[in-house]
């Protein structure tokens, strides 16, 4: 392998190995301490060296194949640490550092499912206690400073017996996403997974030793980890990182990074660009040159035409080019990247009628919303729009549920059989020439028409045997390009973290005794350019006299606020009560979110 490639290297421990005998001087990784000036950095040599340590300290504490909890907060250590769980042939388990008990309990659930053997963690630099332990915990635990007083590393890997080296069919690291009851799922990896997805993330960026990468995303999963840690060592270049707290708290940290240290690539998800947009001075403005910066990647919650043209125009003085634009989209259980716009063109944007989208497909209307395309699949990789009810393929223009195939698609949920055979075993109900939904027809009623079979981009087209990834989101294929228009699983994304609007309702039910029991409606609706989350909550019968004006209305607000806010970190924008009974329901007693967002919008909702 050259220094400048990965194609012949099994897994990205290898290609650390080769990087730091080929490049040992050149600079991996440069992390920003205080986001801005303060600086740490490791070169492909120091980097090794310190994840050769890693390795050689958790096996005195564990076997390969044994899952390792790291919980770091953002920096060197935390990329040590994951290499060094990949250099032994453990499976790397990052997870979010605690901060109180909702997220301990997370933590918990964590580790309650992936059984780990060690948690690495950093000691609470005012107190000294250990973040995030309990005693009880059927764990070792092991910090950054017991390592670095180890004195013997594990060998190199070329150094290592054939049966110590990570293999690529062997799981690399679990990336957990939380499910429907907030129970915590762990994708799991293989190390074939890692470098598939690294290689279709360079195809797509046509990155380059050349590139240079400014991430400040959170560093536990997909996006963070292995588009902003993992894609850099993969192709060769260097990157400095940030907290995502210190860009949350002054934006325009994240583009001082980008303009002092040349970055080609940076992004993030949607909600981060309005943030620029909106809290960037023009004085500050002014100081910034992001004329280097090619690739403004976005993704991880839905792509707003609005959002790039308002960042576009706001920051076009400031050097940045429209050009730079790549929408993209994936998810967890892809490993990462599924679809993304080609360099050479423009982001493609298309204005669809309402009424359509709302039917299944998508009629250009000059008038209607505005949707931006995801580029096409990548690399290897097969994308179907499926009917989710009849599970038969939808043609060209028709909206259904993205199914992915590949490469890059995990295997599972760890410990969690059931489920993966439902989201990772999907199959169609007959080949994909063979049926598609009726032109006009609402998903749900769809008959054999002849229409022609949908676009299935690079190789054959899949049988009616392969097993497909059900991702629940909704979108449709128009000339190959993927266009996503909505969430099956009625995930709601605020500031580009899902929430499942179960956990959301619970808790707006539980904030004061006014509010009935499995009686309110949590959903987005967009204002000023961004989602924001709405309830819909019934009173209880024997309270309803009681509610007997603004004040008590306040009330009932500042309760429901302040339990949602504490538990999910996220702000209620309007909290509607309505009468009792008088949310719409299925004939079995489902809550209909989407009858009742609409409701909401038509201002047709039974408020009290």
């Amino acid at each position: 392998m050259s220094a400048d490639t990965s194609d012949e290297q099994p897994t990205l421990a290898h290609v650390l190995s080769v990087r730091a005998r080929q490049q040992p001087q050149r600079t991996a990784y440069v992390f920003l301490l205080d986001g801005e000036h303060e600086r740490v950095e490791f070169t492909y040599e120091a980097l090794e060296l310190a994840a050769r340590k890693w390795a050689a300290k958790i096996a005195t504490m564990a076997e390969p194949g044994d899952r390792i909890l790291l919980v770091l907060p953002p920096g060197l250590d935390l990329i040590a640490a994951f290499y060094g769980a990949l250099y032994g042939g453990f499976v790397a388990v990052p997870a979010y550092p605690p901060r109180g008990d909702r997220q301990i309990t997370k933590l918990k659930g964590v580790a309650a499912n992936a059984r780990p053997s060690v948690m690495i963690t950093a000691p609470d630099p005012r107190t000294g206690a250990i973040s995030g332990f309990d005693s009880d915990w059927s764990m070792a635990v092991l910090t950054p400073q017991e390592v670095a007083a180890t004195a013997e590393p594990l060998p190199p890997m070329d150094q290592l017996p054939a049966t110590s080296r990570p293999r690529p069919d062997s799981i690399a690291m679990l990336q957990y996403t939380s499910g429907a009851t907030g129970e915590p799922r762990g994708v799991m990896l293989t190390h074939g997974n890692l470098m598939h997805n690294s290689g279709v993330i360079a195809q797509c960026f046509e990155h380059t030793p050349d590139s240079r990468g400014v991430i400040w995303l959170p560093p536990y999963h997909d996006m963070g980890l292995i588009g902003g840690i993992l894609q850099p060592m993969y192709v060769g270049f260097p990157v400095v990182l940030m907290s995502p707290l210190h860009v949350l708290q002054q934006p325009v940290r994240w583009l001082r990074a980008v303009s002092e240290w040349r970055a080609t690539t940076s992004g993030g998800p949607d909600f981060a660009f309005d943030l620029c947009t909106d809290r960037i001075t023009a004085e500050q403005r002014s100081e910034l040159d992001l004329s280097s910066w090619q690739v403004a990647f976005t993704g991880a919650e839905p792509v707003r035409a609005r959002t790039l043209e308002r960042f576009g125009q706001t920051f076009a003085q400031c050097g940045f080019r429209s050009a730079a634009w790549l929408p993209c989209y994936g998810l967890a259980e892809a490993t990462l990247m599924v679809s993304g716009k080609e360099r050479s063109r423009p982001a493609s944007f298309l204005r669809c009628s309402s009424r359509d989208l709302e039917l299944g497909r998508a009629a250009p209307d000059p008038d209607g919303p505005e949707l931006v395309g995801c580029g096409p699949v990548r690399d290897g990789q097969h994308l179907l729009i499926v009917n989710p009810h009849t599970r038969s393929a939808c043609p060209d223009e028709h909206i259904g549920e993205i199914w992915v195939t590949g490469p890059s698609v995990a295997s599972g949920y760890w410990g969690r059989a059931a489920e993966s055979e439902e989201t990772f075993a999907a199959r169609l109900a007959d080949a994909p020439s063979s049926a598609g939904t009726a032109e006009g027809a609402p998903m749900g009623e769809a008959v054999n028409t002849g229409i022609k079979s949908p676009t299935v981009p690079h190789g054959r087209e899949p049988s009616p045997e392969t097993p497909f990834l059900r991702t629940g989101d909704l979108g449709f294929l128009r000339d190959g390009e993927l266009f996503v228009t909505g969430r099956l699983k009625e995930l709601i994304i605020i500031a580009g973290r899902n929430h499942y609007p179960q956990d959301l309702e619970r808790t707006v039910e539980n904030a004061h005794p006014m509010l009935q029991a499995r009686g309110c409606i949590v959903f987005c609706v967009e204002q000023a350019h961004r989602e924001v989350l709405v309830a819909v909550a019934e009173v209880k019968r024997t309270q309803r006299l009681h509610l007997a004006g603004e004040e008590d209305e306040q009330a009932v607000l500042r309760a429901v606020r302040s339990a949602v806010a504490r538990e999910h970190d996220v702000q209620i924008f309007d909290l509607v009560l309505v009468r009792p009974a008088s949310l719409p329901r299925t004939s079995s007693g489902k809550l209909r979110r989407r009858v009742c967002r609409q409701q909401y919008l038509d201002n047709a909702l039974q408020a009290i």
